[in-house]
């Protein structure tokens, strides 16, 4: 019927092309201040509505995923995605704006840990697969789109730190502990390497 409408030469399927066409291209003239309005009017219910589905259930949400986490604990209107079972701790003041997963995977760990410092801030689109532990410094920034996976040895991201998702030779200089020794890894934060 479909392809008999958009293909046919029948005078009924002519019309019909003519009719969507039509009805595809309707639009309502409409004066400019009162676009403006209908603008500001749309924009300040959505505000109003983004905050209640914040503050009601988004960052209420995000709480009960974690095992303990400080004051000031401030998320966006998008509930994070969990998927697993493993122990999260965030700090004071603690910042996630956008979408963000976490990932637990009880392979490596009985109890894999997310521990997230004070004031530190997760970006959108970011990612966290926990076989360990991940542990996020105080006033930390983790950029947009950056994966961070800690699987069979714990990562750090020491404090004050800004771990972005890097083009080229643009690469991030985090901490890794293994077997009870810290030394430092370059890390190739655009291919997803496999510690943070």
């Amino acid at each position: 019927m479909y392809r008999w409408a958009a293909l046919s030469d029948h005078w009924a399927a002519a019309t019909l092309r003519r009719v969507r066409s039509a009805f595809l291209q309707f639009s309502v003239p409409v004066p400019h201040p009162l676009a403006k309005l209908t603008l500001t009017v749309y924009l300040a219910g959505r505000t109003v509505v983004k905050f209640f589905v914040r503050v009601l259930l988004c960052q209420p949400g995000f709480r009960a995923y974690c095992s303990s986490y400080g004051k000031g604990l401030v998320t966006s209107t998008h509930l994070p995605w969990v998927h697993g079972k493993g122990r999260i701790v965030a700090g004071d003041h603690v910042r996630i704006y956008g979408r963000i997963s976490i990932m637990f995977a009880v392979r490596y760990s009985a109890e894999p840990t997310l521990e997230i410092g004070d004031r530190s801030t997760i970006g959108h689109n970011s990612t966290f697969v926990i076989g360990r532990r991940i542990t996020i410094g105080n006033d930390c920034l983790i950029a947009n789109d950056v994966i961070a996976r800690g699987r069979e040895q714990p990562a750090a991201a020491n404090d004050n730190r800004l771990l972005a998702r890097g083009r080229g030779e643009r690469r991030s200089r985090l901490r890794r502990e293994h077997r009870g020794q810290r030394d430092y890894q370059r890390s190739d934060v655009d291919r997803a390497a496999n510690d943070v």
